[in-house]
């Protein structure tokens, strides 16, 4: 996260006239409008948003972002508050 947003400073790539920040990339690289869809009042569209990434790589991210959810931590030490 930290070299992609390293790299949109370097380019200069600003979001509202900003740098972007954690949050505002995180939920950029969560929005399914950029992989062509539009989720609205449970009917999906795929006509209203052009695609400008490839599913695989949206697939990616997502699970990637999911499997870091809860952050790092060590298998084997139990926790109080664990969320399960």
């Amino acid at each position: 996260m930290t070299d992609i947003l390293a790299q949109l400073k370097e380019k200069s790539v600003l979001y509202r006239g900003k740098n972007f920040g954690r949050n505002t990339l995180y939920n950029f690289l969560r929005n399914e409008k950029f992989n062509g869809r539009y989720v609205f009042n449970n009917g999906v569209f795929t006509n209203i948003y052009p695609k400008i990434i490839s599913n695989e790589l949206f697939e990616t991210v997502k699970s990637k972002i999911e499997s870091n959810k809860y952050g790092k931590h060590k298998q084997d030490i139990v926790y109080l508050l664990k969320i399960s």
